[in-house]
This record gives structure tokens, sequence and C-alpha cells, in this order.
């Protein structure tokens, strides 16, 4: 009798020893939720296609790079002729960080969001359209209650006479939590582009100044990306394909400063914080 419990109590053991293992293997290979990327919520495909798709739109976990505030995120999609692969930053720990992630993400986006994530095929040749996608992204400013940020997108379709090239930018004012459009920090008047186009002059080779005259700077601003840096306003000016699609300029804080809407200049914003610091000590004292 002893013997026979002595036995089932060593398969019971077993059992259990099986099972937990079984379990623990189970849950080391279930993706943590810091390495799932999904596809955004208003594009999302059929159910059927998310399961199939979700693998090539993960990152692996060298693909996500952290520093003290800021990880580097890639998004991937790769499937119906679309070939799409996305850097975006995530600000972590930073007062608005929320509504700044949100309005970068969307940036980042933009683009895989009007190619889409269905199959094209070619009218004539019936062929399925290949879509490739490929941004990139340069933090230019992150000091004095500010950030920049300018994605590079490099696009192209097998429909195309040839690929294209052209960048989109965030400003981002972490006192209001709001994105700042290239009005909401310039005054856009002829003056403005007169500078602008004086810088080109000054720094690009003949060809890219000679494309870039004033009126043309003028006439193509609603496509050109401004951007801060520690130095001054960055403009991305809009060329043609043969000359490389894009030119950066940046025009320093000084040259600037009469057409500056908002405090971003980093000294001017350091004195001023400190005029005001003075100001108040002073109040303090003569009321003592």
């Amino acid at each position: 009798m002893k013997q026979l419990i002595a036995v089932g109590a060593a398969v019971a053991l077993l059992f259990s020893l099986l099972t937990g293992c079984v379990q623990r293997g189970a849950q080391s290979s279930a993706p943590s939720s810091s390495e799932e990327l999904s596809l955004p919520e208003s594009s999302l495909p059929e159910q059927s296609e998310v399961s199939s798709e979700a693998e090539s739109s993960e990152p692996d976990s060298s693909e996500q790079v952290s520093t003290a505030a800021v990880r580097r995120e890639l998004f991937r999609f790769q499937s119906n002729g679309k070939n799409y692969t996305i850097a975006y930053p995530v600000f972590l720990g930073m007062k608005h960080s929320e509504a700044l992630n949100a309005a970068v993400k969307e940036a980042a986006l933009r683009d895989a969001e009007v190619g889409g994530y269905v199959e094209e095929r070619d009218a004539s040749s019936k062929q399925t359209v290949q879509v490739t996608i490929r941004t990139d992204y340069e933090l230019t400013r992150q000091s004095g209650n500010y950030v920049s940020v300018l994605f590079t997108v490099m696009f192209g379709r097998s429909d195309a006479a040839h690929p294209s090239k052209y960048t989109r930018s965030v400003n981002f004012d972490l006192q209001t939590g709001k994105a700042l459009s290239s009005s909401d920090l310039l005054k856009q008047e002829e003056d403005l582009y007169e500078v602008v186009w004086e810088a080109v002059r000054d720094n690009a080779p003949p060809e890219i100044a000679e494309a870039l005259s004033s009126s043309t700077i003028a006439q193509n601003f609603q496509e050109t990306s401004v951007y801060m840096t520690p130095d001054g306003i960055g403009f991305s000016l809009p060329l043609p394909y043969v000359l490389g699609d894009v030119y950066q300029i940046v025009v320093p804080y000084f040259e600037m400063k009469p057409f500056l809407k908002v405090d971003v200049n980093p000294e001017e914003h350091a004195l001023n914080q400190f005029r005001k610091q003075m100001e108040e000590e002073t109040f303090e004292s003569k009321t003592l």
C-alpha cells in the first residue's frame, strides 16, 4: 500500500514539473508589449491580414535604441507590393510628451497612410505596383522648451519616372503642449524670403542658387519644411529632381529676429528668463 502511494506521489510530481516547463516555455516565447508595433488604427487591414502582416511590421529589439529621453522606433510594413520602413523618435519623461509623440508619429506615418496597405495594379500591365517609402529623422533641436524633428522621406513607385525625396518637420512647444506651424513661428513676408535667398546665394552651389530665387522661395514656401536648431531657423527648400529634390539652409537667429513670432532663440530665451528673475527679486526686495 505504501509503495502504491509513493508511486502515485512520484507520478503527480513528474506531471507537475512537466506542466510548469510547458507554461514557462510558452511565456518566454511570447513577445513583450515593448516589442510589438501595430499598424495605424485608421488604416488597419482586415483581421485576417493583420495576423499575417504583423510579423513583417514588428521591429527587432536591436532596432529600438534608447537614450536618456528619446527612443528610436521603427515601423515596417512589407506586403501587397508596399515596402515601408519608417523611423521616428519617441520622447520619454518630458512635459506634454503624449501630445508631442502623437504629433511626431502622425507626421512620420503620414506617407504610409497616403500610400495605403492594399495592393495596387497598373492599369495597362496589370502588374502589382511596387511602392517604397524610406523615412528617417534628425532631432534638430531639444532645448529651451522647444523640440524640432526633421523627417527625410525617400518615396518611389514602380509606375513613376523616378523616385523623389522630400522633408517634413514637426516643431513643438513644450510649455503649451502644441505643435507650431511655420506661420506660428515666422512672419511670412517678402523680406523673409529675401533673407533666406541671401543665405542660399552665399552658401549654395551656383546652379542651386540660380534655381532658388526669392520669388521661387515665396511661391514654394508652403512646401518648405521649417525647423529650429540651436543656432537658427532651418529651411528645407524644394528643388527639381535633377538638383537633388531639396536644399537645406540654416539662417542664424540674429538674422531671423525681425520675423520671429515666438521666443525660440535659446540665448535670448535665457536672457529673458534672467531678466524676469531679476525683476521679480527687485520687486520682492522693494515690498519688504
